[in-house]
């Protein structure tokens, strides 16, 4: 008998539609429920990962999954404030990270799933604890960080003195001098929008560390305020900076800011005495004043105008006389100046606890 009998034919053709609903319906049911954890405890403050697994019938995970669903916490409040919704499964899982800022049960939901399942929602109880350790009570200030770095002045060099054995010395602060800061530095809610989209950054990562890479990178600005220590200037500790750090690594930022130094400058009443004392002595032949500028001491334009000046009188016979002002030599003023520098930022939580 012929296989391709006509009737048992039209059958077959009939039959293979319903076979593949089937098929299709029973590979559609092999994700029964959601599971979520942590279970049973977190603690507060700190950065809690929850996981949502699709589960099949026989409680293996389903690699089939890769829906999406809506997720929520009660009673709250936790971090951040807007949920990163919804959440994407990828091969069955799907994670969040959230730090739950107040002590007792939470609840988690997870509901407006696509594709649905069999449940329309899924929950779970989060027994949340108060934090103990120093990383716990610091976590609050997941934005903050210390700062110790290393810069210079790109503008703004004025003069700075000092005076040492009666011979008044420059101090070239400027460019030409290296200072060392530091201070603390506040990570900033902006962000560009390469880097964020490309590292597929969050809200979350703005208090929370889930990769080298999203710490430095999806948030990359910190404001920045600094002591500012100069070896070689006429006050050691002169000045403090602030502005705005760029992450370049996660434990490297590139600073730019305002520097406020202090620099002992000469006084008014000192100069006016250098200017009459040198157009004397260069005028009477003293060697002991040729090689001072009379001009740049009238002006006191550059940082070196007074540089090696005695404060008392040389004789042209090498003999010293008296001091040719009674008064204050320097004076101290602060003078702004664009500050370029490199910082090596800490959180305070890894300085506690050792961990960011």
């Amino acid at each position: 008998m012929s296989l391709l009998h006509p009737t048992r034919n039209r059958w077959s053709w009939l039959c293979l539609p319903l076979v593949t609903v089937v098929a299709s319906q029973a590979a559609w049911a092999a994700t029964q429920s959601i599971t979520i954890s942590p279970q049973p405890s977190a603690s507060v403050g700190v950065a809690n990962t929850l996981t949502f697994t699709a589960v099949d019938g026989s409680g293996k995970t389903d690699a089939t999954y890769n829906g999406t669903g809506t997720v929520g916490i009660t009673p709250g409040p936790t971090l951040p404030a807007a949920l990163p919704n919804p959440i994407s499964f990828t091969k069955g899982i799907a994670t969040m990270v959230v730090q739950f800022m107040a002590a007792g049960a939470q609840t988690i939901t997870l509901s407006s799933l696509t594709p649905a399942l069999p449940s329309t929602s899924f929950s779970a109880t989060v027994n949340v604890s108060t934090a103990t350790s120093s990383a716990n009570a610091l976590s609050g200030c997941a934005t903050c960080f210390a700062s110790v770095g290393a810069g210079t002045l790109l503008i703004g060099k004025y003069p700075d003195y000092n005076v040492s054995s009666n011979i008044i010395q420059a101090t070239h602060v400027g460019i030409s001098t290296p200072s060392f800061v530091g201070g603390i530095a506040y990570k900033l809610p902006f962000h560009d929008f390469y880097g964020y989209h490309k590292l597929g950054c969050g809200p979350a990562d703005l208090t929370t560390k889930t990769s080298d890479a999203r710490i430095a990178f999806c948030y990359p600005y910190k404001a920045f305020v600094s002591l500012k220590v100069t070896p070689d200037a006429s006050q050691t500790l002169n000045g403090f900076t602030f502005g705005i750090s760029h992450a370049l690594h996660q434990y490297l930022d590139l600073m730019v800011g305002v520097a406020y130094s202090a620099h002992n400058e000469i006084s008014p009443g000192f100069q006016q005495a250098a200017v009459n004392v040198v157009k004397l002595q260069q005028a009477a032949g003293n060697p002991n004043y040729a090689a001072f500028n009379l001009a740049a001491l009238q002006t006191n334009s550059s940082q070196t105008a007074f540089d090696g000046f005695p404060t008392q009188l040389l004789n042209a016979n090498g003999t010293t006389g008296p001091l040719i002002y009674n008064g204050s030599i320097t004076i101290s003023h602060f003078r702004p100046g664009l500050f370029l520098g490199v910082s090596f930022p800490l959180g305070f939580k890894s300085a506690a606890s050792g961990g960011q």
